[in-house]
């Protein structure tokens, strides 16, 4: 059995600056755990260390690479900027399921008839 890959804390979720990334970079967090994208200032994107390693070293004044949080951890997330992240939930989709029928509820009429199977 294979062992399926743990969630990121962020999952589909992104910012911008401390405390995953430096001032003015670009972060975006992926389904999987280990999922982290960068954004340069310029534009210019990176999904591992080691181009990014290598494009810090091109700029005259870098931040640190340590400044770039790779995985998220529960310590990240305590972080106060990070707190909308973490009390932020989407709607679940049944309560859309049900606001749906209340509205189709209050239209009045009868239901529509349900097509015959074939």
């Amino acid at each position: 059995m294979v062992a399926k890959p743990k969630k990121n804390l962020l999952s589909r979720k992104c910012g911008e600056g401390p405390p995953i990334a430096p001032e003015g970079w670009k972060w975006r967090a992926g389904l999987r755990k280990q999922d982290m994208y960068f954004t340069a200032p310029d534009g210019t994107r990176f999904r591992s260390k080691r181009p990014l390693n290598e494009y810090l070293r091109t700029l005259s004044n870098p931040p640190a690479p340590a400044d770039f949080c790779w995985s998220i951890t529960p310590e990240v997330l305590a972080h106060p900027a990070l707190q909308a992240f973490k009390t932020a939930t989407p709607p679940k989709k049944s309560a859309q399921f049900k606001k749906k029928a209340k509205a189709s509820s209050k239209s009045g009429g009868e239901p529509a008839a349900k097509k015959p199977r074939k």
